[in-house]
């Protein structure tokens, strides 16, 4: 009985025993401790750390694998939260397999998450972690292994995940992100944007800036954009709806179709090569066309856009 009394006691969990009654009340402890693991339900655990984030530029978080959100707000208050799930039994199991670093200083945060046995891979352990802070701190986040997430932040920003999705919204500054294999998804969002996927597709909605598209074998998708664009892929289909073409942009695959939207009110210069060319009859454009390339201007010219496929269809129409 001692010995399931000191379990109890590690997962938070009151047991009172009235032997004279004849009972046993079980209350559990449902809110997690600040700076340690709390057992808050059967088989979830939860490590908290608030600070205030007044004087913060800057903030790092690191995890060996699992999901990440980075929430982006108004006030000075900051707030860390990690949730682990999965084959643990108590919170000692969980501290003997991974070690939490927490590095808090005026203008730096810095949280990393450590497998103990980096040779051990298989923890069947899943985390997910929610990282608060003031919208205008640079970000890092790095997780080898799963999804990641990000919402009104205006600093610089860089995202990695080696095997997950990112989906990013209203965003304001020099944005990198990365991910090994996943799907990148971009909307509301304004600045220096450069995401790039080993094999996934790329999406920009609602969005401004210089935008930078890279990925080894999925579509590209920019909707509704303003500014220039730089998209390649080895093979799959790029799609650009322009709002308007502020700097000389590139679109190139090894093997898939180009599909251009501009206004007709527009103005911008355009160099087309593919297996074939269609220009739509009710854009104003000017120029040279063959079977296989076309180049020439739409409006009075200005900026231009070089779109290239090897295997595949080039068309430019107008944007409704």
């Amino acid at each position: 009985i001692d010995e399931v009394m000191k379990e109890f006691d590690q997962e938070s969990v009151n047991v009172v025993l009235n032997s004279e009654e004849g009972t046993i009340s079980i209350n559990r402890n449902l809110s997690a401790e600040p700076g340690n693991w709390t057992a808050v339900s059967p088989g979830v655990f939860a490590y908290t750390k608030e600070f205030d984030g007044s004087g913060l530029k800057e903030t790092e978080l690191k995890l060996p694998f699992g999901s990440i959100e980075v929430i982006g707000s108004s006030n000075s208050q900051a707030k860390l939260t990690v949730q682990a799930s999965g084959q643990v039994s108590t919170k000692e199991d969980l501290k003997s397999k991974l070690n939490t670093l927490s590095d808090i200083r005026s203008e730096r945060a810095i949280f990393e998450i450590k497998t103990r046995d980096a040779q051990n891979k298989e923890l069947n352990i899943q985390l997910q972690a929610t990282l608060t802070v003031p919208n205008d701190v640079r970000i890092y986040a790095l997780t080898n292994a799963g999804h990641i997430s990000s919402k009104e932040i205006n600093g610089d920003q860089h995202y990695k995940t080696l095997g997950g999705h990112i989906v990013l919204e209203t965003l304001t500054g020099d944005l990198t992100a990365e991910t090994g294999g996943g799907h990148i998804t971009i909307s509301d969002s304004e600045g220096n944007l450069t995401l790039s996927s080993k094999g996934g597709n790329i999406r920009a909605q609602d969005s401004n800036g210089t935008l930078v598209m890279k990925t080894s074998g999925g579509n590209l998708q920019a909707y509704d954009f303003g500014g220039s664009i730089q998209a390649t892929t080895n093979g799959g289909n790029i799609d650009l709806n322009l709002v308007e073409l502020t700097g000389n942009s590139n679109a190139s695959t090894g093997a898939g179709s180009i599909s251009i939207w501009f206004p007709k009110t527009g103005s911008a210069a355009f160099h087309l090569s593919g297996s074939s060319i269609e220009i739509g009859s009710d854009l104003n454009f000017t120029g040279s066309q063959s079977s296989g390339s076309a180049s020439g201007t739409v409006g009075s010219g200005g900026h231009t856009l070089i779109a290239k496929t090897n295997y595949g269809k080039v068309s430019l129409s107008s944007k409704n």
